[in-house]
């Protein structure tokens, strides 16, 4: 379960990480990225 301030924390994480522009926007390229590394991770219950 989330919370409000636990998505604006995912955000503000996101954005350090991957706003590359600045722009406070993901863009699609941005966005590949994130998507592409959540996907080599393993699950919670695998780590």
């Amino acid at each position: 379960d989330y919370d409000a301030q636990d998505l604006i924390e995912f955000e503000e994480t996101i954005l350090q990480g991957v706003g590359y522009d600045k722009d406070g926007k993901v863009s699609r390229k941005e966005l590949t990225m994130i998507l592409l590394a959540l996907a080599k991770m393993p699950p919670d219950d695998e780590q």
